[in-house]
């Protein structure tokens, strides 16, 4: 797919739909210049608003009260930047769910993925503050014996998810499995133990779905998404979540979606991130 996407302006879910040599040239439309406007694109930054201290400390007083935290989806792009930016904002032990054989596999690949990002020993500064447990997200109770996941629903205040499968193509059962059955354990484990907050993280790709309203400029996690006019099964999927959240909230459980545009690389260090090729930026 990367290679034809240098001359041709390739339909991605049309390419998964059918994936015959037939349909494959079928959807495809020759552009000599397609490259040069996905770099354009790519680099049309616009200026930053200034972070104002005073609400930024007033922010911080609100939610300084939380002391655990559960960070899913750590070791991606965003999750690892969260970590970071829990670790140097709050006081928090931020608890990590990774999927791994051993504690030594699970503690080595958050230590090289942190560290990838913000440089060799910025780990182990912080490491006393991470607590890291071995589960699977797609798995009921996140795969813990029931005596775990009972403790973990007892002390947990505020769970934080940008775990998902990002990379834009690939079959719809990955979509849902990850997307979607994940917030589904989610909320799930929400409704245990002591009351807790989801802040989930989505895409702001839902919005291009062909019923929205056009004339509204703002669209928050009260307003319904839709899946119609939306192809990309990672938009679909992410809509899908969406509706997950909004009915448990119908339910009682409190959660805050924040949806995310393309993050390319850090803008101060440069660093792309470590898993670029499952981009659908750079493909």
């Amino acid at each position: 797919i990367s290679k034809l996407s240098e001359r041709f302006e390739v339909d991605i879910p049309q390419f998964f739909a059918n994936p015959t040599i037939r349909n494959i040239a079928a959807n495809l439309k020759e552009d000599a210049n397609i490259m040069l406007r996905k770099f354009e694109q790519t680099f049309a930054f616009k200026q930053l608003k200034e972070i104002n201290e005073t609400e930024k400390r007033e922010y911080q007083k609100k939610y300084a009260k939380v002391k655990d935290v559960l960070l899913l989806g750590a070791t991606g792009f965003l999750g690892i930047y969260l970590l970071h930016q829990l670790l140097l904002e709050s006081v928090a032990t931020i608890t990590l769910l990774i999927r791994a054989d051993s504690m030594r596999q699970a503690q080595n690949r958050i230590k090289k993925h942190y560290e990838y990002y913000f440089g060799n020993g910025s780990y182990d500064q912080y490491s006393h503050r991470i607590k890291i447990i071995i589960g699977d997200l797609t798995l009921d109770m996140f795969g813990l014996t029931e005596n775990e996941y009972k403790e973990l629903a007892n002390h947990i205040e505020a769970i934080i998810n940008s775990a998902a499968l990002v990379k834009h193509m690939g079959k719809n059962s990955e979509f849902e499995l990850i997307n979607v059955k994940i917030v589904e354990n989610i909320v799930d484990f929400a409704k245990n133990g002591i009351n807790k907050d989801i802040h989930h993280m989505s895409t702001i790709g839902i919005v291009y779905g062909a019923n929205m309203e056009k004339s509204k400029t703002i669209f928050t996690e009260y307003d319904e998404s839709t899946l119609d006019g939306l192809e990309n099964q990672y938009l679909r999927s992410k809509v899908k979540a969406e509706k997950v959240l909004k009915n448990a909230k119908n339910q009682g459980v409190q959660s805050s979606i924040y949806r995310m545009s393309g993050i390319l690389f850090d803008s101060k260090t440069g660093k792309y991130q470590i898993n670029v090729n499952e981009s659908s930026a750079y493909i």
